[in-house]
């Protein structure tokens, strides 16, 4: 499967595995999907590598009020594959806003900031790990913005829409639920590391 953005995801087999065997760390972890940001919820993330320490986890959930009121605007059960054009969107705004939000606190990154929220909205927002978010930086050729690097993850979403949704359907036949937009972040992920 080749992405919008040109990256070749290939060996789908060896990546659902690795997600098949990793997937009671995190994404079979129950995370209400609620407006409310809970203590729990940020020390999740050091299941996919966060490097957070307590200092950074507190920092976070200091700054819960600004989260807990974007994540009041941003819907629970909508599905990115699903969205023709985010830029349309009324959650688009505080979706950027609270990943900008959180981003700016010290020691906290964009990596740092979509694993503290991609299990309130799982359908919505992918992690933007290191690798992940360094190659939506580098397919622009220039600095890019958060706003920029989603809407390129969105674009790439779309265009590999069949096998997505393939692939989270073979997953779940195995007992493994993941959302479309878990799926491509990992694929991507997955790819990029075995690129390396």
């Amino acid at each position: 499967m080749r992405l919008l953005s040109g990256l070749r995801v290939a060996d789908f087999n060896a990546a659902l595995e690795y997600m098949r065997q990793n997937y009671c760390y995190f994404d079979a972890v129950p995370v209400r999907q609620d407006s409310l940001l809970r203590v729990e919820e940020i020390v999740l993330q050091t299941m996919v590598n966060s490097r957070i320490s307590g200092n950074t986890a507190s920092a976070i959930f200091d700054s819960r009020a600004a989260v807990e009121a974007a994540l009041a605007q941003i819907p629970a059960d909508l599905d990115l594959l699903d969205v023709n054009d985010p830029t349309a969107e009324t959650w688009l705004h505080p979706l950027i806003d609270v990943v900008s939000h959180l981003d700016a606190i010290p020691r906290v990154d964009i990596s740092t900031a979509t694993k503290t929220l991609h299990k309130k909205r799982p359908g919505l927002i992918p992690m933007f790990d290191r690798k992940v978010g360094d190659y939506y930086r580098a397919v622009a050729g220039r600095p890019v913005s958060i706003r920029e690097m989603y809407l390129s993850f969105h674009r790439d979403m779309r265009n590999a829409e069949t096998e997505v949704r393939q692939f989270v359907l073979q997953l779940a036949r195995t007992a493994v639920t993941v959302t479309h937009c878990r799926l491509l972040e990992f694929l991507v992920w997955h790819q990029l590391r075995n690129n390396h």
